[in-house]
């Protein structure tokens, strides 16, 4: 799910939800409105699908970058995460304890894997590239582009007090990618994954 926030002379948000490549309309945008709607989408979200633990969550991102019709003033954009992208630099590998079936290793989604799956704008973004493939370091120079900043929401889980297998190497590879870029990437907590509906956004995320 991604949620971002955007003050100008009133306050907006919007909600991006994304899940899987295999999964039919794995990726949702609702452009910036008022909360209410925010916590009406949120609450109507049914997981499901995947087939393994890494999702598309770079394929999230970038439509949130071009899906989204951001103002000039405060732009960030927070992920909230309790599984990695697909790619071991990010996290997706049994050395992190994440169940995978081991697809994109080297983190980079090709564009016939998800023509057609992706919107147009996204589509052209990519079809510009050499190879024409979705990687960290793209999204990240998009997110330079647009001088929106990014903050990682990780879930903790209540049972080990710590996050999901993957999300620690997740957050270390976007700060990474984040300092290269020039990108300011920072990080917050968020609690339980197991137990999170509208009800947690309403009172932690929107405020």
């Amino acid at each position: 799910w991604f949620v971002s926030r955007l003050v100008e002379k009133h306050r907006r948000d919007n909600s991006m939800h994304d899940k899987d490549v295999d999964d039919k309309d794995h990726i949702k945008v609702l452009d910036f409105c008022s909360t209410e709607d925010v916590i009406s989408a949120l609450d109507r979200i049914r997981c499901s699908g995947g087939g393994d633990i890494p999702e598309d969550v770079l394929g999230g991102l970038v439509h949130a970058i071009y899906g989204l019709s951001w103002g000039r003033s405060c732009r960030n954009l927070l992920l909230i995460a309790d599984a990695p992208p697909h790619g071991e630099r990010y996290g997706d590998s049994p050395a992190f304890g994440v169940s995978t079936m081991g697809r994109f290793k080297d983190g980079a989604i090709p564009l016939d894997v998800v023509r057609g799956k992706y919107t147009e704008a996204v589509t052209k973004v990519l079809e510009a590239q050499p190879g024409g493939a979705l990687t960290g370091e793209l999204v990240f120079e998009l997110l330079r582009r647009k001088n929106i900043t990014l903050t990682v929401g990780i879930m903790v889980d209540s049972k080990t007090n710590s996050p999901p297998p993957g999300l620690e190497q997740m957050y270390q590879e976007f700060s990474s990618l984040g300092r290269k870029a020039g990108v300011t990437v920072q990080r917050v907590e968020l609690g339980d994954a197991m137990n999170v509906d509208a009800s947690f956004f309403k009172e932690n995320i929107v405020k």
